[in-house]
C-alpha cells in the first residue's frame, strides 16, 4: 500500500488567517503536579472556523496558518463520490477578504481527519525521549524515514488518517492521491513518504487532550511505547 502526506503549498501567501475577535483556543489549564508548565486540559478550538482570506481567488484547498485544511463544494463533491473515508466536515465562515469581494468566495468546508493509522513505527527513527510522570506530556525525537512510520496491521483502513504522535500531520492513500492529481486540484501536496524529510520531533499529550474518552481509550491499546 502507498501512502501520502496531504500538506499545504510551500508558498504561504494565499493562507487563511483566523478572524481574533471572534476564534479562541480552550483553556488548557496548568494542572500537572510536577511541572506547571505543562498544559493538561483538551486543546484545539473553542467554535468553529472563522477566517479572512487574502483573495477571492480561492484554491481547491485552503489552509489555515495552524495547518487547518479547507475545501471548496467541488472537492467536497469529489471526495463523496469517490466513497473516500476517514474524515468529517465542519463549517467554515469567511468573514473578510484583503482584496476582491465576500459574494465571489465559494463555499468553505474544514476536513476533520478521523481515520487512524496506529503509531509511528520504531522502525522509522521516532524514539520517545521524555514523558512526564506527572501528566504524561511526552517528547519524541524526529521521523528519520518516513516510509517505515506506518503499520498496515494498525492502520484502520481510513483513506485520510493520523499518525499518532503526529496529530496535526494528514497522511493519505492512493485514492486520495490519484483524485488529486486526475482532477489537478490546486492549493495542495501530495507527497510521497519517501520524499518527506526527517522532521524536527514532536511534543504529544494524552490521548484524551486530542479525542473524546471512548476514542481515546480504544486508541490507546495501538501505543507502542
Amino acid at each position: 500500500m502507498d501512502f501520502y502526506m496531504l500538506d499545504s503549498p510551500e508558498s504561504t501567501r494565499k493562507r487563511a488567517e483566523w478572524d481574533d475577535d471572534i476564534m479562541a483556543f480552550l483553556p488548557e489549564g496548568h494542572d500537572c503536579p510536577v511541572d506547571p508548565e505543562h498544559p493538561t486540559g483538551k486543546t484545539g478550538r473553542a467554535c468553529d472556523l472563522h477566517i479572512t482570506l487574502p483573495s477571492d481567488k480561492v484554491d481547491d484547498f485552503v489552509w489555515t496558518w495552524y495547518h487547518e485544511c479547507l475545501i471548496t463544494e467541488k472537492v467536497l463533491r469529489l471526495f463523496r463520490e469517490a466513497g473516500l473515508t476517514g474524515y468529517e466536515t465542519k463549517p467554515v465562515t469567511v468573514t473578510g477578504l484583503k482584496r476582491g469581494h465576500l459574494g465571489n468566495v465559494p463555499r468553505l468546508h474544514e476536513v476533520v481527519v478521523t481515520g487512524w493509522g496506529g503509531q509511528a513505527r520504531k522502525e522509522s527513527g521516532i524514539v520517545l525521549l521524555e514523558r512526564c510522570p506527572g501528566c504524561g506530556r511526552e517528547v519524541y525525537g524526529p521521523i528519520l524515514d518516513w516510509t517505515k512510520a506506518i503499520d498496515e496491521k494498525r492502520w484502520d483502513g481510513s483513506d485520510f488518517f493520523v499518525l499518532w504522535p503526529l496529530a496535526n500531520f494528514i497522511f493519505v492513500t492512493e485514492r486520495v492521491a490519484s483524485l488529486v492529481r486526475k482532477h489537478g486540484l490546486k492549493g495542495a501536496r501530495v507527497i510521497p513518504l519517501a520524499e518527506i524529510p526527517p522532521n524536527d520531533g514532536c511534543f504529544a499529550g494524552k490521548l484524551e487532550r486530542y479525542y473524546p474518552p471512548d476514542v481515546a481509550k480504544a486508541r490507546e491499546r495501538d501505543l507502542l511505547f
